[in-house]
């Protein structure tokens, strides 16, 4: 939500895996885009992206909702012939909403999201590594390169979740 706690305190998160690709062609990858968008405007921005830069769609990731995931719109990334499917995440949000449903801005009852984890979870299987053993992932399809979570919904104070994001900045930053 635009202007919410949870958006400011993720804000420096998101701002720094942004720069993610600007730092690693500093250091000589210049294979590495993040591209941010949302709905159909998403998949419309990968294509054009990997078009773009020649990248062959096996080695596109992307991270986005179930719905996303799901809808009409990501149904040729979802269908790409098999040696040609990217690695789609989707995060199940359904959790997320309820507790905010219920605790709205209450500052000693925001929401803690491991992001950098299922980001590095996602990562680690897209470059074939086997999946943990966890409760997060509710179903994974290895075939067609897919793979759903439903985050674990962690409330703490306002400050402590600051802190978290920014422990999660630091992480990315000496990464």
């Amino acid at each position: 939500v635009k202007g919410s706690l949870q958006r400011s305190a993720i804000s420096a998160l998101m701002k720094e895996i942004d720069s993610i690709g600007d730092t690693l062609r500093s250091m000589g990858l210049d294979n590495v885009e993040i591209v941010r968008g949302s709905g159909s405007d998403l998949s419309t921005a990968i294509i054009d992206r990997a078009d773009k830069t020649h990248t062959n769609m096996r080695n596109v990731v992307v991270m986005a909702s179930s719905r996303t995931i799901n809808s009409e719109s990501f149904s040729a990334l979802r269908n790409a012939k098999d040696g040609e499917k990217p690695f789609l995440a989707g995060i199940d949000p359904s959790e997320l909403i309820r507790f905010y449903s219920e605790f709205g801005e209450a500052t000693e009852r925001q929401l803690y999201i491991g992001l950098t984890g299922l980001l590095y979870m996602t990562l680690e299987l897209a470059a074939g590594k086997e999946p943990p053993q966890t409760p997060v992932i509710t179903s994974y399809d290895k075939k067609n390169r897919i793979i759903f979570f439903l985050p674990k919904v962690e409330p703490i104070e306002y400050e402590a979740l600051k802190n978290a994001y920014n422990a999660e900045v630091k992480a990315l930053t000496a990464a």
